[in-house]
């Protein structure tokens, strides 16, 4: 991904929301590449290694509430996310301002007809606080890794949609030999 230079999505699922807390941590991502190739994985050992490289690459990024990726990122990492290109959240607030219609599932419902997904799970990411940790070890890891991989996937068609409605779609791609 890094070297063919397209545009990157990405999604992370946590034990809890915030992650300055000693007991925070990313249980998995998914990455979305041009909306062709999604994948997702726990995250550790080579696969956190190379989030990390990919998330300081020149690739630019599209998320969904892009503070809390770029959060999670810095701590996780110790750096942010490089060349962030458009966040869904915000352009869903610039089309349509009307309460409760910020959320990604509630986008990928009305914009691409994608029911619910996470139905089954949706009990599981509930904590009372910031800093509560959630139950996420309590979902399969089959059903967690296609939860994120659909998150991942859903936003960059939703952010790509939303931002050529906006007329801002505009990544620069970097080509590599033989890419």
């Amino acid at each position: 991904m890094i070297q063919l230079g397209g545009v990157v999505s990405f999604d992370y699922e946590t034990n809890m929301l915030k992650p300055d807390h000693t007991t925070s941590a990313v249980h998995c991502c998914a990455v979305c590449y041009e909306g062709k190739k999604t994948i997702a994985y726990p995250m550790h050992g080579e696969a956190k290694r190379a989030t990390g490289e990919l998330l300081r690459a020149d690739n630019p990024k599209v998320g969904w509430n892009m503070k809390f990726e770029d959060r999670w990122t810095r701590t996780t990492f110790g750096h942010g996310v490089k060349n962030w290109m458009y966040d869904g959240m915000v352009g869903t607030h610039l089309i349509d301002s009307a309460r409760g219609v910020c959320s990604l599932k509630f986008q990928a419902y009305v914009r691409l007809g994608v029911g619910t997904y996470n139905r089954h799970i949706d009990r599981f990411f509930e904590a009372k606080g910031s800093y509560e940790t959630n139950q996420i070890k309590k979902i399969s890891t089959r059903d967690l890794l296609l939860y994120c991989g659909m998150d991942a996937l859903l936003t960059y068609e939703i952010c790509k949609q939303q931002a050529e409605e906006l007329g801002v779609w505009q990544p620069k791609k970097q080509h590599t030999k033989n890419a």
